[in-house]
């Protein structure tokens, strides 16, 4: 399996052969930067649309994915999953949590229990079933690209959470929620 530094090696070669653009001659910086935003926004889209597959074929409304996705992520890490993390992760009221997953309880997708310890709090689980029809849609897609992350060195995997803390901090800073006064558009 090539490494990430041999994908860069290639990378490295295409962009010294890579005649400037038609907006005039560019840095190997600039290149290399551009290059790295296109490949961000085609990943995004990748994802976009795999997400509207898996919608379709799980038939779920988009934060009833997102729902799911959360507690399948925090189950794998062996956390119990609360209303409270679903509503905070998803934005939304918690009202708008609680017909969430009524729904996805009355489809089985999702299973509500109280805290074993005091029986106030409660929690929330995926079923076998959900976990199972997870597993059947997503396919080898998810496999295939964590086993490629999987090949990367300490440093690599640094350089990358770097990149990716960067970007998302950006995004989490950016398109702010409305506030009262003139719209932007």
């Amino acid at each position: 399996m090539p490494s990430f530094m041999d994908a860069r090696g290639s990378i490295w070669k295409i962009l010294i052969n890579t005649p400037a653009r038609r907006h005039g001659p560019q840095s190997l910086s600039e290149t290399i930067s551009s290059d790295v935003i296109d490949a961000l926004h085609a990943l995004q889209s990748a994802e976009s649309q795999f997400r509207g597959r898996l919608r379709k074929r799980l038939q779920l409304g988009a934060n009833e994915l997102l729902a799911i996705q959360l507690i399948s992520r925090r189950q794998r890490q062996g956390l119990e999953v609360r209303p409270d993390d679903v509503t905070a992760a998803l934005g939304v009221t918690s009202a708008a949590t609680s017909i969430i997953l009524t729904r996805l309880v009355g489809r089985r997708f999702v299973t509500r229990h109280s805290n074993p310890l005091d029986g106030r709090r409660q929690y929330v689980r995926l079923t076998d079933e959900m976990n199972s029809a997870m597993a059947n849609a997503i396919g080898v897609s998810q496999a295939s690209a964590l086993d490629k992350l999987g090949g990367l060195t300490a440093v690599e995997s640094g350089l990358v959470m770097m990149l990716l803390g960067s970007v998302t901090d950006s995004y989490d800073a950016g398109a702010l929620p409305d506030t009262p006064g003139r719209p932007l558009l």
